[in-house]
C-alpha cells in the first residue's frame, strides 16, 4: 500500500487499486457505463467521469448484469448543495501516522483500524488511506442518518464508502472531522468552509480542474 497520491486526471493504472482482488469477482475490474466509468469493491464504489484512459479502454458494464444491480443499490445522492465537505488532506498526518495498511490481505480484508468520521461514521482506517490517494478527494462530514453512506467526491469523480454493520460496536481508535458544537446549546453548527466550498458553481460542485 503506497502513500503517494494519484495525480489528475486519474491514471488508468489507478482503477485497479480499487477494485476486488479475486479474479471472477463481480467487482474485479472497472466497467464504462452511461458516460462514466465505475470501479469499485466490497466496501467502495467511484463513478469518474474524468480519467486518463480512453472510453474504449474500459469494458462495458451491459455484459456485466450483476456489477450493474450491485453499483445502482448504492446510494448516489450525495448532499452537493450543502458546504460540510471537508479535505482528506487535513488529516493526513493521523491517516498515515503509523503506517499504510493494505486493504486486501490474500484475497481478504486486512484486519485495520476502526475510524469514526464527522461523527457518525465508522470507516475501516485501510479504505480511508485508500480513498485518500484521489486528487483533492473530500469527504461530506455534514449531518445524515446513520444508515447512510460515506460519501467523497474528488476532481474527475465521486464515490461512496458502503456503510458496514458489522462496525457498529467496534470503538474507534481516533475521529477525524468531529463535528463542531454551540457552546450553549450543544447543538451542531456547520464546519468553516475549506478550499472547495464558496465556489461559483451550482451546488458548489464540481470543483474547478487542477492546472498543471
Amino acid at each position: 500500500m503506497s502513500k503517494k497520491g494519484f495525480p489528475f486526471p486519474l491514471p488508468r493504472h489507478a482503477l485497479g487499486e480499487f477494485c476486488h482482488p479475486a479474479a471472477g469477482s463481480v467487482f474485479d475490474r472497472p466497467r464504462f457505463h452511461e458516460g462514466y466509468t465505475w470501479t469499485g469493491n466490497t466496501h467502495l464504489a467511484l463513478k469518474i467521469s474524468k480519467g486518463n484512459w480512453m472510453d474504449g479502454e474500459i469494458e462495458s458494464a451491459e455484459d456485466a448484469p450483476e456489477f450493474l444491480k450491485r453499483i445502482r443499490k448504492l446510494d448516489w445522492n450525495a448532499p452537493f448543495d450543502r458546504p460540510e465537505w471537508s479535505l482528506l488532506e487535513e488529516v493526513a498526518p493521523r491517516l498515515f501516522g503509523r503506517k499504510a495498511i493494505g486493504l486486501w490481505l490474500n484475497g481478504k480484508t486486512n484486519a485495520s483500524p476502526v475510524v469514526m468520521v464527522g461523527g457518525r461514521f465508522r470507516a475501516r482506517l485501510s479504505v480511508l488511506q485508500l480513498v485518500s490517494r484521489l486528487p483533492r478527494v473530500e469527504v461530506y462530514t455534514g449531518p445524515a442518518d446513520r444508515s447512510a453512506p460515506l460519501w467523497l467526491r474528488f476532481s474527475g469523480g465521486c464515490g461512496v464508502i458502503a456503510r458496514a454493520s458489522s462496525l457498529d460496536n467496534t470503538p474507534p481508535a481516533f475521529a477525524i472531522f468531529e463535528p463542531r458544537r454551540d457552546g450553549e446549546t450543544g447543538e451542531r453548527v456547520e464546519r468553516p468552509r475549506n478550499a472547495f466550498q464558496g465556489l461559483e458553481s451550482v451546488g458548489n460542485w464540481p470543483p474547478p480542474e487542477p492546472v498543471d
